[in-house]
């Protein structure tokens, strides 16, 4: 399939993925499968008018009668009936009953028109299977769309950044307004009864904080014809009710936004076709500062402490996102750096100016320093990559290691706190004991510090091709690991004291 492409799931849209790129889960529930009972609508209406007493502003009308029109498993009552009930929440009239049919399509949302031959080239970018699922999917959903929707992430990505980019798309990133909810499950459902689709289901997701958010994410697999067989896709509903917080990325039909209509043929029939707003490049990049930001400012939990102190840094796939703000902007640094405002939102601000400073900070002790290496991308790509690919090349190849030495990392040093602490089986030790495990601990991990600290001997900082690379070893080396020899480095400090 070509390089590994880092995907921009819907999950994450709402700051909380978990992927190969190393996003933390956070989904508040997870269903149980086991339970796979169709309930009957009576009980499903029943259910409805008790969960949405005390919810204001429902049409209790138009959800009872989605209790007759959508099938209800057993395992998803719970989330579906959260997420039905919101999504039937009367909207102030300035963006409900004031507005027309059309006018609520475009809510926000400027369409630009790239449905003509000379795009025909671009849209082809994409693999036959990612083209008929996107068709299959966007000419039912739709419409029924009575607010905007757009396909972001990966396919976009790639038909913007055409031959510059290797990476390839593998997957469907949607995202919707709110109000459009009810309406997609109904034909998601109707799809996956008649085997179009497959593993439907609908998941809450939560806030920097952890709390439920009122986003909902679909999740599914659509089938397609060739060698994949089926393409995953996720489909993202922030709200757009003006009364409520924004709670995403891309509040689309919120956010003043724009998206590239681009036609996409039946791969099987090109007579048939379906026009789709795709993400355009302002609204791709805004995702992907967003992203950035909201990564380093998400992992509270593996921030790792210090007495009170917190260190950040950056995770695999803040880097990623940082290669293709380079690809879009002809790898123009200091431009990215002037577009981090963009990404921080009066919702969590605090958090995400920590993290733009954080980015600032860096970029500046780049270009300040005086690194003369033989250069670190150079030395990960290798001769036969092209000068243009080779940033992306190097952080394919260093963001899996990362991941695993993070993780490598964190547990080495949780095991050690307990060791000290003389939690469960190492509560009969004596410090000496403890110690030697500590120290064995710190040999360990000096292994990776000192791979970091060869690869930042490599840096050419004269060449922006190693930035990301530097921005990933310096922060892993001065923000991560060197607080984690600080810790281990107290505790022997502390066993001596007990030995003697």
């Amino acid at each position: 399939m070509g390089a590994e492409y880092e995907g921009v799931n819907t999950g994450e849209l709402a700051d909380n993925a978990n992927e190969e790129g190393g996003h933390i889960t956070d989904l508040s529930v997870t269903p149980d499968f086991a339970k796979d009972a169709i309930m009957k609508a009576g009980d499903v209406k029943a259910h409805l008018i008790e969960k949405s007493k005390g919810v204001e502003g429902v049409n209790q009308e138009k959800l009872l009668k989605l209790a007759e029109e959508i099938e209800f498993k057993e395992s998803q009552l719970e989330i579906l009936s959260e997420a039905l009930i919101g999504a039937c929440k009367e909207l102030p009239p300035e963006i409900g009953a004031n507005l027309k049919d059309e006018e609520k399509k475009k809510l926000h949302t400027t369409l630009i028109d790239k449905t003509g031959p000379e795009y025909e080239a671009e849209a082809k970018t994409l693999d036959k299977d990612l083209r008929l699922s996107i068709f299959k999917i966007f000419s039912r959903l739709l419409p029924v769309a009575k607010y905007p929707v757009i396909l972001a992430g990966s396919s976009p990505f790639k038909q913007l950044a055409g031959e510059n980019t290797i990476k390839v798309p593998d997957d469907k990133d949607i995202i919707s307004a709110g109000p459009n909810l009810p309406d997609f499950y109904k034909v998601l459902k109707e799809m996956e009864n008649g085997k179009e689709l497959e593993g439907l289901k609908i998941v809450q997701l939560t806030d920097l904080n952890g709390k439920p958010d009122g986003n909902y994410d679909i999740q599914g697999k659509i089938k397609v014809d060739g060698q994949r067989g089926f393409v995953d896709f996720s489909i993202f509903f922030p709200t757009i009710d003006t009364r409520d917080p924004k709670n995403g990325f891309l509040n689309v039909g919120r956010d003043d936004l724009t998206a590239d209509v681009r036609r996409i043929h039946n791969p099987d029939n090109e007579r048939e076709f379906v026009d789709v707003p795709f993400a355009s490049k302002d609204t791709t990049e805004l995702l992907y500062i967003k992203n950035v930001l909201r990564e380093i400012a998400l992992f509270k939990f593996h921030k790792y402490k210090k007495g009170k102190e917190e260190f950040p840094w950056l995770t695999p796939k803040a880097l990623q996102r940082l290669s293709s703000l380079a690809i879009m902007n002809n790898h123009d640094f200091d431009q990215i750096m002037t577009m981090l405002d963009k990404g921080v939102e009066d919702l969590n601000r605090e958090e995400l100016e920590g993290a733009k400073e954080f980015l600032l900070e860096l970029r500046g002790k780049y270009k300040n320093s005086n690194f003369n290496g033989e250069g670190l991308s150079k030395d990960l790509c290798g001769p036969e990559t092209k000068d243009e690919h080779c940033v992306e090349v190097a952080v394919n190849k260093i963001t899996p290691e990362i991941k695993k030495e993070m993780n490598e990392a964190l547990d080495q040093a949780n095991r050690a706190e307990k060791v000290f602490k003389g939690e469960n089986e190492y509560a009969k030790l004596t410090p000496e004991a403890k110690t030697e495990i500590i120290n064995k601990i710190f040999g360990e991990l000096s292994v990776i510090y000192n791979k970091y600290s060869a690869n930042l001997a490599k840096i050419n900082s004269q060449n922006d091709n190693d930035f990301i690379p530097f921005t990933a070893m310096t922060a892993l080396e001065e923000h991560f690991l060197s607080p984690i020899f600080d810790n281990l480095l107290y505790y022997e400090a502390e066993l001596k004291k007990q030995s003697n």
